[in-house]
């Protein structure tokens, strides 16, 4: 008779070791022939590879073809609040979990890594055996021999609370008055727009699609307003500095119409040397409307403004406005 077990041993100086038996019995002479493992940093690797996926809610998974076969790992029962015991998971059932509009689209990819061995990356709803939803990232490979797959594995992982976290960035980000963006410059000098926000739609009158695909159809807006070459001096300056980014320009939407727009933005490097800036643009058309009405009325009315600065006791600083110095026949650096 052959045994194969695991122990904890204790060493005289107090430190516990794991050890892995492999025995076999000789009944005629009564003995057993046994040898003994130090497996510690095993164990050691296993238990912080356990306690690294319960922090990260990371279950594992694996199809076994041949035997049509669906091994869970106790996390992914966890995920699913199925008794790891008494619920024998397969791949109907295992399927049946995901949300209706999501089945077709995983039966096809486990189908196809299966036939093709395409490899699959997704996320997709689950509903718990407990009725609850959970949002799953789940990935999958497969494993051929002799042209045949014999087994399809991969990882799943609960990123429910990221949703829920990403669903309410997204609310607060799509009830501010403008655009909210990442503005993306890599390494290769390309560059891209992420996690745009949907008053896109307002600001530039492109989907956040459209902006996705092609970061261009809004530089092509404010070319079409001739305040291409500042707004790109103030980026490659803040770029040089890494300090914030600021500029007011004109832009002209896909209708025709000219709106003025002021954008902010706080630039910070990547390891990889990609250059983020989380920036946001507002329309201040209204603003930039009432600024020229003002000059316009004052030209007409031939009214002037001034400001004395009463900070610095010993000098008085004076300002005249444009029209004072129209009005007295006074040049501008007077």
């Amino acid at each position: 008779t052959s045994l194969n077990f695991e122990n904890r041993f204790i060493t005289k100086k107090g430190e516990i070791l794991w050890l892995s038996w492999i025995g076999v019995s000789d009944i005629q002479e009564g003995v057993i022939y046994s040898s003994a493992k130090n497996v510690t940093k095993e164990r050691k690797l296993s238990e912080l590879n356990r306690q690294a996926s319960s922090l990260a809610r990371i279950g594992s998974w694996e199809i076994d073809v041949v035997n049509a076969k669906l091994f869970w790992s106790d996390m992914l029962h966890n995920i699913h609040e199925t008794d790891p015991v008494s619920f024998m998971p397969n791949l109907e059932n295992g399927i049946n979990f995901y949300r209706k509009d999501f089945q077709e689209i995983v039966r096809k990819s486990v189908d196809s890594c299966i036939s093709e061995g395409t490899s699959f990356n997704y996320e997709a709803a689950i509903i718990t055996a407990k009725n609850k939803e959970r949002w799953i990232h789940a990935i999958g490979y497969s494993e051929f021999v002799d042209g045949k797959c014999v087994r399809v594995f991969g990882s799943f992982q609960d990123i429910s609370q990221f949703k829920e976290t990403e669903a309410k960035l997204k609310y607060i980000t799509d009830d501010l008055p403008g655009v909210v963006f990442q503005y993306m410059i890599y390494p290769d000098g390309t560059d891209a727009l992420h996690t745009v926000s949907k008053a896109c739609e307002k600001i530039w009158m492109l989907t956040q699609e459209e902006c996705y695909q092609d970061n261009n159809l809004i530089w092509k807006q404010i070319k079409a307003g001739g305040d291409f070459d500042r707004v790109l001096a103030d980026f490659q300056y803040s770029v040089k500095n890494m300090s914030q980014w600021h500029s007011r320009w004109r832009n002209i939407l896909p209708d025709g119409s000219i709106r003025w727009h002021e954008g902010y933005g706080t630039p910070y490097v990547l390891p990889d040397k990609t250059i983020v800036f989380n920036s946001m643009i507002f329309d201040i058309t209204v603003e930039e409307k009432a600024k020229v009405l003002y000059d316009e009325t004052s030209k007409l009315a031939l009214v002037g403004s001034w400001e004395v600065s009463l900070k610095n006791n010993s000098v008085d600083t004076l300002y005249w406005s444009p029209m004072v110095r129209q009005i007295l026949e006074l040049p501008a650096d007077y």
